[in-house]
């Protein structure tokens, strides 16, 4: 059995008749997608009526001001949910959302609690929230809870290192390590204090925070840590690193970056090196 939450609206003709055929192919295969007003309500009824196809489950995305997709309001939110249960083309099955959108507050008062048989939330750095709201008791009821933390996979070197539960000091026990990095190369140091790396925003990921340099290998092969340094733009090609006197760095030389909010990073290379140490063992292969 396989079961795809998509977590999005999905209004158009073609997606939903995918959805259908795969279905039809595949008993065991779940899916289920977000409703979050009830004009979506009525697109997915029309797209669904247009490709004849059967039934789709969802769940009324709830949100915040100025927030992504999602109900603005209990009122909003209930009024999609009569919506989608009139509806004889959807199949009301619960609650979803994302508290990422909320990053910059982790204080309790940012969750809260919805009862439906499936609750689902997503994001890496309130897992603990959403584990300890969504994970009940729930009496009486059958509740299904799933968790979506994509970059749990990778962590990252700022973002979620600095707003995961380990972090803060919330969590019992346990941590998770950056395992992205990206080695760029100096190729020019035209001034005093600055050097050129080979790495821009076709390589790395730059929206929630620049590149953080950690470490240098220089012409004998030697890696050592790369202290007081930091990356103060990118563009297309090039990240520019900013130094401090006595460096030591040289045109040449290799700069390993951590990687700040690895969802940005992942799409910019379709094949990912694996390394153990200093050798590659595995590729993985990436799909947008």
């Amino acid at each position: 059995m396989s079961r795809v939450i998509f977590a999005n609206e999905l209004v158009n003709s073609a997606g939903l008749r995918w959805v259908d055929e795969e279905r039809s192919a595949d008993p065991g295969f779940e899916f289920v997608c977000f409703v979050d007003s009830v004009e979506v309500v009525a697109q997915m009824e029309a797209s669904l009526r247009q490709v004849g196809a059967a039934p789709v489950d969802v769940l009324v995305e709830v949100g915040r001001t100025a927030g992504r997709a999602g109900a603005r309001s209990v009122a909003e939110a209930t009024a999609v949910a009569r919506a989608a249960a009139a509806s004889p083309l959807l199949r009301l099955v619960g609650v979803g959302g994302y508290e990422g959108v909320l990053v910059n507050d982790p204080s309790p008062h940012s969750s809260s609690v919805v009862h439906e048989f499936l609750l689902t939330a997503g994001g890496s750095c309130f897992f603990d929230q959403v584990a300890e709201v969504f994970g009940g008791p729930w009496p009486g009821m059958s509740v299904t809870t799933v968790l979506r933390s994509g970059c749990y996979v990778t962590h990252d070197d700022g973002f979620y290192r600095w707003m995961s539960p380990f972090s803060r000091g919330e969590a019992a026990n346990g941590s998770l390590r950056p395992a992205l990095k990206l080695w760029a190369r100096v190729t020019s140091m035209p001034e005093q204090g600055l050097a050129l790396l080979t790495a821009g925003k076709r390589d790395l990921s730059f929206d929630a925070w620049p590149p953080e340099p950690q470490l240098v290998r220089g012409a004998d092969g030697e890696i050592r840590e790369l202290a007081d340094c930091a990356i103060r733009a990118v563009n297309d090609q090039h990240a520019f690193l900013t130094l401090p006197a006595g460096h030591g760095l040289a045109v040449g030389d290799w700069v390993m970056l951590g990687l700040s909010y690895p969802c940005t990073a992942f799409d910019k290379w379709q094949l990912i090196p694996v390394v153990r140490g200093e050798t590659v063992v595995d590729f993985v292969r990436t799909y947008f």
